[in-house]
Order: structure tokens, then sequence, then C-alpha cells
């Protein structure tokens, strides 16, 4: 299975393929226009089968380790905004 390459601004599901891959984040997006946004770029095997799996509401995560990405995807963003902000 080769490599693949994925983005989503959905922190949730990208989170959710943190949880069920060997993924890795390799970039991040914030856009400060008006509203903040964020668009997330992972590396990994699978991802897009992941993907579908999330779109379809058929995601099964530890919710523990979900949470914990969940929380460190939101640490890249708000250290991103203060470093934005200095």
């Amino acid at each position: 299975m080769n490599t693949e390459l994925f983005s989503s601004p959905d922190l949730w599901q990208v989170a959710y393929i943190l949880c069920e891959s060997d993924a890795e984040l390799v970039d991040f997006q914030v856009n400060h226009n008006g509203r903040t946004t964020v668009s997330f770029s992972l590396r990994g095997k699978n991802l897009s089968q992941l993907s579908k799996d999330y779109c379809n509401n058929q995601a099964l995560a530890n919710v523990t380790e979900l949470r914990t990405k969940i929380n460190m995807l939101r640490d890249i963003i708000f250290e991103s905004s203060r470093n934005r902000s200095n």
C-alpha cells in the first residue's frame, strides 16, 4: 500500500485518523481572514479508507486517545495563533 497525502479542515476527522493509523502531521495552515480556519495535512497509509469510514459514520476509536489527539491539535492551533499575535 502506498503512502497517501491527506488534507482536511475537520479537527475530529484528523484526530481520528491520527488515532487509527501511522499517519504523521506534515503541515497545517491557519488562515485569519475575518474568521480563523485551519487545514491539516497528513501523510500515511490507508488514509482515504479511514476518511471514508469517518464520513460514513463507521469510525471507531479509543475515546481517551481521540481526546488526546484533539487536545494536541488544538494546542498546535493556539500556539500558532499566539506566535502570530506576538
